[in-house]
């Protein structure tokens, strides 16, 4: 259904184009090559996941990682200069997607391991954001955390999530919205504690957030 409807907006958007993104990758070209339809179909269905299913699940990591704290919470509602490096201790603690999959270009080794070229590697994001060779203490949630390391909860290099700064656009959005709105915001202690679940294709994230406010 998303492909039929992506289609028809393709057409659409071919006849008369407008200044939203479908359009933009319509009529994008390199020494006059267009990108085929399909290529574009597939690129638009990528970004309903990526800029939705993704971006409510770190958002969701990091109200759980504020509101188990209530100091850091009221440090950031005080201190909205803190929201950077809050929102990439977030995707730190807890990567919206754990893990993902590479496959070796060539003949390598990693950690004392053999990678022949065509391995397929799978690669758990989580596990290397809370490694304690460059994250003191990783297991703990900390918006004042020294940034001496970059995380990768949105993985680096040719393969690195092009969407990512509009996901910390639009987490800084809803928490500075959350906090503005709903004050003394805190848990619901008649409802069940946050657990997170989730691995790499559902996303990482709360199964729900039981919530109060005045």
């Amino acid at each position: 259904k998303l492909g039929e409807y992506f289609a028809a907006l393709v057409a659409a958007r071919r006849k008369n184009p407008g200044d939203d993104l479908a359009s933009a990758l319509i009529t994008a070209s390199v020494d006059g090559e267009y990108l085929p339809e399909e290529v574009i179909i597939s690129f638009l269905r990528q970004l309903v996941n990526a800029a939705g299913d993704t971006t409510f699940r770190g958002t969701s990591v990091f109200l759980t990682g504020l509101l188990s704290d209530p100091k850091q919470l009221d440090a950031l509602r005080r201190d909205r200069s803190l929201m950077p490096q809050a929102i990439e201790e977030a995707l730190r603690w807890e990567s919206p997607v754990a893990s993902t999959v590479r496959q070796a270009t060539r003949d390598t080794e990693l950690g004392g391991h053999k990678v022949r070229k065509g391995d397929r590697i799978y690669a758990v994001i989580g596990s290397a954001n809370r490694d304690e060779r460059y994250f003191p203490d990783p297991d703990r949630f900390d918006i004042l955390r020294p940034r001496t390391h970059r995380n990768i909860a949105f993985a680096i290099g040719p393969h690195i999530c092009l969407g990512q700064h509009l996901a910390r656009l639009e987490m800084t959005r809803a928490v500075n919205a959350i906090l503005d709105r709903l004050p003394n915001l805190r848990w619901d202690e008649d409802e069940p504690a946050a657990r997170m679940s989730g691995g790499v294709l559902v996303g990482r994230g709360p199964d729900a957030l039981h919530v109060r406010f005045d």
